[in-house]
């Protein structure tokens, strides 16, 4: 859906017709994995399990633009703590946040003490693959995966750089 998305932005940047229509993509994902009783997305279409990490796509590629599911999702959000995500779900959850004009939630992750300053408590000078040496067997110490934090401390202008339509 992101991809069908980003391809129509580009269609329309280049004034070309757009790839492909959207709204029928969004209507059946709704229709498969939307639970109107929790306000969240399942995690499969035959399987009553909503989980922060398959909500955290929804949210960040803004595929639910409903205020109950953002509501629902930043609650889950606080609740679980962004440590508890890992690899692109942390980061579609930060640009969810900052799209969504949630500073101090976001400032929120980015302190969180299980995430980044774990990192640096267990001495790390780049980021590691995972929150912490033991959260994988074979935990990467040197590893991309969690650097786009930088992103967000640096305190860049988002919205300058992808637009007002949406961060994708």
């Amino acid at each position: 859906l992101a991809a069908v998305h980003t391809a129509n932005a580009m269609a329309a940047a280049l004034q070309l017709p757009p790839y492909r229509n959207e709204e029928p993509l969004l209507a059946a994902f709704r229709e498969a994995f939307y639970d109107a009783q929790k306000g969240l997305f399942k995690d499969g279409e035959h399987t009553d399990h909503i989980s922060l990490v398959g909500n955290s796509f929804v949210y960040g590629l803004d595929l639910c633009r409903e205020s109950s599911f953002q509501e629902n999702f930043i609650a889950e959000l606080e609740r679980c703590g962004i440590d508890s995500l890992s690899l692109f779900c942390t980061f579609l959850s930060l640009l969810g946040l900052a799209r969504n004009g949630k500073t101090e939630l976001l400032k929120s992750c980015l302190a969180n003490d299980g995430a980044w300053k774990r990192i640096l408590r267990e001495g790390g000078t780049t980021t590691f693959e995972g929150w912490g040496r033991d959260t994988k067997w074979n935990t990467s110490l040197f590893h991309l995966t969690m650097s786009y934090a930088a992103v967000f401390l640096a305190d860049v202008d988002l919205h300058s750089i992808f637009g007002d339509e949406s961060i994708l």
